[in-house]
């Protein structure tokens, strides 16, 4: 009878080509960037990124059966009295159908070509030259097909009766001649921009002016060089054309007209924080909350003969109106502006951020701004900057602070000074900046040089024109660099050099061979730290030669690695379990008051006793930036939703198309370009933050053969035995993937959680159950820093989205034992 289509449902009649080609041009799915495909067959819910597998599963698992397959109902041409029963008012009003249909058939046809070349140019490895050959390829293939296609109905309206000459012949073949020109005048680049943008929702970059600079030039004709006057720009992205094209997603949409702020008293996002409660703007739940990244990147070798040349800056933000499930995707963090590197230390960040500034100040009106949405209505919304996210070196020079950390006071956040880092770690116990103490520091600079060292201030910002935002309240640390690029690495390599050069506690082989050989499990296989050389140990600067992921997984599996061979009790080895302790906390996605107050005590804790077993050596400012914490928690929510590593992540793509093209002439312009059109594509084939599961590696059953059969009844109401069910080995649920063997949080009690190992994922009527066995936590053993457990034949049976925490574990084998090494502060009953 044919297959059922998972974006429509409805049936497409004959094999699974019919179907694919369904997708190819009812839906404009190809085999490109993004691509998710579902089976749906007898509710099947295994789905698939490419073609191929796709196929591959439907054949072997859903195969067509001829004798099924209803014949095609034959079309009859011919005379008014060959068909007597026949109605003149039915051919009128059929023809008309099809006069109405026709014009519809060829947008859609026109939009799945350009969503084909959109997917094209969303690859990073595709030139324009190499798509121009595509499309000239893919032209002459489709121009082949069709004219076969014609030959073939030529034979056959001849065998029917229908001569050469006739008006029905020649109507129908000339549908054929139309449909061999499906790329028509796209031969050069300019022409499929155009013909991109005129089918998609693109949002374009627009080169924003910003002065002039003299260059020297090749003369085409001479050879001669010549110096000429060179158009300085940067490129950006229009703001309230980017929130039109996201209300346009349903998902989207609505989560940001219903919200996610928490109820129960823990903070897991923005909206949970005192900044965002207090806020006289978005006490209204749906204006927009705006948060804004900056950093710098390379797209040429960082050690080459160009670096500096070529380096980008880049602006990027995400909507806190959305949840961290959806902003985890790239695909939620849109580009807000390409600038080089030159140019804006040349003119500074207020002229590249001007209009940007100049739309927030719309958004803040009493009127609210007007945003198109992609299917031409209007919507009028409100709203403003929340957040300025970034490094610690971009934020200072962003916000207008001193853009060096051996200044006389380098913290955002309070006018501390670098001698009292060294000896007091507690956030009360230095002056808070505040917005008039700010304006009091920008007057003093503008009007004494020598000022700034005594302010920190260097100039103001024109963030601070706006209504709602100042950047003395920008409470936003930097947890990644502060504490995985910073703190950790520097404390960790003391540590290690005192147990291996002084105590003699074990060697750095011994280290490196247990880093080696130790089982990562799914979730770090792809953070597995470097093994450490014995130059990078014994030498005076603080790194580790680990990038941020390495460094994260390194902190949390080292008492495993080493802790055996460390007398318990040692100060130093207390040290290091005192930060992993704050990482924890740091790095957790729900924290609540008192783990808030916790955290303060801990970090005091930790500078203390830092400063007890390494008398000699200064804190980092890093170090005094963690005293914050606390304070920023509270106002912001959990910080682990601010830190740079998923905004770092962005500058893959441009650095890969850097590669590619081989062309560094207006580089911002190129980047930008590309951006949009694989940004907006993405958009507008999958639309953005999918709640439903992935499903892969799927086998049939019926419910009666679930083990649960009775729970799923509770779940499900008017569920049957003999109702189909599907077992996955591995499942993605908002963002996070869940495979057999995976270790999740079940519970939690008032002083161990509980535990499973998932065996199966269960999918009923399009629903997912995670199954698996208990496991037993005995006790936390805080000198190995992770829970002891012991395997049980009791199982369990839950919904993803009722597990107490979304990130999964590994569950380790120490010697005879079972451990299960926490990634974040697991909260407990009170």
């Amino acid at each position: 009878m044919g297959y059922i289509c998972f974006k429509c449902n409805i049936r497409i009649p004959g094999p699974v080509s019919n179907l694919v080609s369904h997708l190819h041009m009812a839906h404009a799915l190809f085999d490109l960037k993004n691509l998710h495909l579902v089976c749906s067959q007898g509710g099947c819910p295994s789905s698939f990124k490419t073609f191929n597998s796709f196929r591959k599963h439907i054949v072997r698992s859903h195969p067509f059966d001829e004798a099924d397959h209803e014949e095609n109902i034959p079309i009859r041409y011919g005379n008014r009295e060959d068909d007597e029963d026949s109605d003149v008012d039915d051919d009128v009003e059929f023809g008309r159908n099809v006069e109405n249909n026709e014009d519809d058939m060829n947008d859609d046809i026109s939009k799945s070509a350009a969503r084909f070349l959109a997917g094209l140019l969303s690859e990073t490895n595709m030139t324009y030259a190499s798509m121009q050959r595509i499309v000239s390829s893919t032209s002459e293939l489709n121009q082949e097909v069709v004219n076969n296609l014609r030959r073939r109905i030529v034979d056959a309206l001849g065998r029917v009766g229908l001569q050469e000459g006739s008006e029905q012949y020649e109507t129908i073949i000339s549908e054929f001649d139309r449909e061999t020109r499906l790329y028509e005048g796209l031969s050069s680049r300019y022409s499929q921009e155009k013909f991109i943008h005129d089918h998609l929702n693109i949002v374009q970059p627009q080169s924003i002016f910003l002065g002039f600079r003299h260059d020297v030039r090749t003369d085409k004709q001479t050879g001669q060089t010549k110096e000429v006057l060179v158009r300085e720009t940067f490129q950006y992205i229009p703001v309230l054309s980017t929130l039109g094209m996201i209300h346009g997603s349903e998902v989207a949409s609505h989560e940001i007209e219903v919200g996610h702020c928490s109820n129960d008293g823990i903070l897991r996002d923005f909206c949970d924080g005192d900044h965002y409660r207090n806020h006289p703007l978005f006490s209204n739940g749906q204006a927009i909350q705006i948060c804004l990244y900056f950093d710098e990147f390379e797209v040429v070798n960082p050690l080459g003969s160009k670096r500096g040349i070529h380096k980008i800056a880049a602006f990027y933000y995400t909507l806190k109106n959305l949840p961290p499930w959806m902003n985890s995707s790239l695909d939620n963090v849109h580009l807000l502006a390409f600038c080089n590197c030159i140019d804006l230390k040349k003119y500074g960040f207020d002229a590249v951020l001007a209009p940007f500034v100049d739309e927030v100040k719309k958004l803040e009106t009493e009127e609210g701004a007007q945003i198109v949405l992609p299917d031409k209505s209007v919507k009028t919304v409100r709203g403003t900057l929340a957040q300025v996210c970034g490094d610690n070196l971009g934020l200072n020079g962003l916000l207008g602070f001193v853009e060096s950390f051996s200044a006389n006071r380098p913290c955002r956040t309070c006018l501390g000074q670098r001698e009292e880092f060294q000896t007091r770690f507690l956030g009360e116990e230095f002056e808070l900046r505040n917005r008039e103490s700010h304006g009091e520091h920008v007057e003093a600079s503008q009007q004494n040089a020598a000022a700034v060292s005594q302010t920190g201030v260097k100039r103001n910002s024109i963030l601070n024109s706006l209504q709602f935002y100042h950047v003395a309240q920008n409470v936003v640390p930097d947890i990644m660099h502060d504490v995985l690029e910073g703190v950790g690495p520097m404390e960790v390599k003391l540590v290690l050099h005192q147990f291996i050069y002084v105590d003699n506690f074990f060697t750095l082989d011994t280290l490196n061979s247990h880093i080696s050989s130790h089982s990562y499990g799914f979730c770090d296989q792809k953070n597995k730290p470097s093994c450490i050389l014995e130059s990078t140990l014994k030498n005076k600067d603080n790194s580790l030669k680990q990038h941020a992921s390495q460094m994260w997984c390194l902190l949390r599996v080292l008492p495993l690695l080493i802790g055996s061979f460390i007398p318990r009790g040692n100060l130093h080895w207390s040290l290091i379990l005192l930060l992993r302790t704050i990482v924890d906390v740091v790095f957790s996605d729900s924290v609540t008051e008192g783990l808030i107050i916790y955290l303060k005590h801990l970090i005091h804790e930790h500078h203390t006793l830092f400063r007890q077993v390494f008398p000699n050596v200064n804190l980092l400012p890093k170090h005094h930036f963690m005293v914050h914490y606390p304070m920023a928690m509270k106002k912001m929510g959990p910080l682990i939703n601010l830190w740079s590593m998923r905004f770092e992540a962005k500058h893959s793509c441009s650095k890969r198309l850097a590669g590619v093209v081989g062309c560094f002439k207006d580089f911002c312009l190129t980047a930008a370009a590309r951006h949009q059109v694989s940004h907006c594509s993405a958009w507008s084939q999958q639309g953005q933050g999918n709640p439903t599961a992935e499903v892969e590696d799927v086998v049939a059953c019926s419910v009666a053969e679930i083990a649960y059969f009775p729970a799923l009844v509770d779940e499900l109401p008017g569920l049957r035995r003999t109702d189909d069910a599907f077992l996955a080995q591995r499942i993605t649920h908002l963002g996070t993937t869940y495979r057999c063997s995976s270790v999740v949080v079940l519970d939690i009690g008032t002083e161990l959680p509980t535990f499973g190992q998932i065996s199966n994922s269960v999918i009923v009527r399009e629903t997912v159950f995670l199954t698996g066995y208990l496991l037993k936590a005995e006790y936390f053993d805080e000198h190995l820093h992770c829970y002891i457990v012991n395997e049980t034949d009791e199982m369990f049976f839950t919904r993803p989205g009722s597990l107490k925490s979304f990130r999964t574990l590994h569950l380790n084998r120490y010697g005879e034992k079972m451990a299960i090494i926490p990634r974040n502060h697991i909260l407990c009953k009170t």
